[in-house]
């Protein structure tokens, strides 16, 4: 899809909190086209297994402002340590976190990697305390101040870095994971309910008209309109 139509696609899917996927978007050639898929959306948010679709929505539109990243990138197969840069992932977790304001959300946790520094990082420390004690002799004073402050020296990235989490936990490695997480960190939020007034083509058409005119910038169009004849997406 152009860059056109994902925005177009983007700005359908907030206007009525659904989700389009792209071989779905793919599909779509008139603006009747695109009334009836989200007719056929608005009906099947109201089945409990579109939940996790509704969460998926919201972590990949929310992902993709975050860490400007494209569309495509967001796939509920979508690992997550392929998406969050590794030094900068914790604060980049939380703030998606904040992001999509769910009720619960998961912590990192640590990885080989820090855990490895960790290590190396403490067996120098006590290596070098150990050989500043040995040196007992007073002609070894500064050698043994050396090593001790070398030891010294060493804990400071192990301090630094051990509080720090940066692994995905088990149960949210991907981004289908992280949605079902949601989904069941706030239930009462993705519960499957009826709209609170019946789903009327004509209001779809009209919301829809107005979505397509701010992205646009047409007006004379109807449901037989091509997307890409009549309006130009490319």
């Amino acid at each position: 899809m152009g860059l056109d139509v994902v925005e177009v696609v983007m700005a359908i899917e907030e206007e009525f909190d659904i989700c389009i996927l792209d071989e779905e978007a793919e599909r779509v050639r008139t603006v009747g086209d695109m009334v009836n898929l989200v007719l056929a959306k608005l009906g099947l948010d109201r089945d409990p297994a579109c939940a996790s679709q509704r969460a998926f929505h919201l972590v990949r539109r929310e992902g993709m402002v975050l860490l400007h990243l494209p569309r495509k990138a967001f796939k509920p197969e979508t690992r997550l340590s392929e998406v969050f840069p590794f030094w900068s992932r914790p604060y980049l977790w939380r703030l998606l976190g904040k992001r999509v304001e769910s009720a619960g959300w998961p912590s990192l946790v640590h990885s080989g990697r820090t855990l490895l520094i960790g290590f190396l990082c403490t067996a120098a420390a006590l290596y070098a305390y150990s050989s500043g004690l040995r040196s007992a002799t007073t002609g070894d004073a500064f050698f043994r101040f050396l090593l001790c402050l070398v030891g010294g020296v060493a804990c400071v990235p192990l301090i630094a870095i051990l509080p720090l989490r940066f692994s995905f936990p088990s149960y949210v490695e991907t981004v289908g994971g992280l949605s079902k997480y949601i989904v069941a960190s706030n239930a009462e939020k993705f519960s499957p309910s009826a709209p609170a007034n019946p789903v009327d083509r004509e209001q779809i058409y009209e919301r829809l008209r107005r979505v397509i005119k701010e992205q646009l910038a047409v007006k004379d169009f109807d449901e037989n309109s091509s997307f890409v004849d009549d309006l130009g997406l490319n």
